[in-house]
């Protein structure tokens, strides 16, 4: 199960990152910000894959929807991130990953 601080975390940690991007001149005055959000993103993805495997009961299917939820989340933030690097250098993306 998802701890809901996690995802908390995620939503929060994303919002300082937008925060460090619109003040930083470039990627590396950002880095604590992008690494704490892609740790968070970890933890939700892991258990989303993890809740994807079990089909028992309801209460399984329920974990499995809010970690869906949190995974597509991600998934939007992940892609405006991509947007923000691409926008400062065309191989930025390619690079951090």
């Amino acid at each position: 199960m998802i701890d809901p601080g996690t995802i908390a975390l995620v939503s929060s940690s994303f919002l300082a990152v937008k925060k460090a991007i619109s003040t930083a001149k470039d990627i590396e005055g950002c880095y604590r910000q992008i690494s704490t959000w892609m740790d968070a993103c970890y933890k939700v993805e892991k258990s989303h894959n993890k809740e994807k495997s079990r089909f028992s009961n309801r209460s399984v299917t329920e974990e499995a929807l809010s970690t869906y939820v949190a995974a597509q989340n991600i998934k939007k933030q992940r892609e405006e991130l991509r947007l923000w690097f691409l926008s400062r250098n065309p191989q930025a993306w390619n690079d951090f990953l």
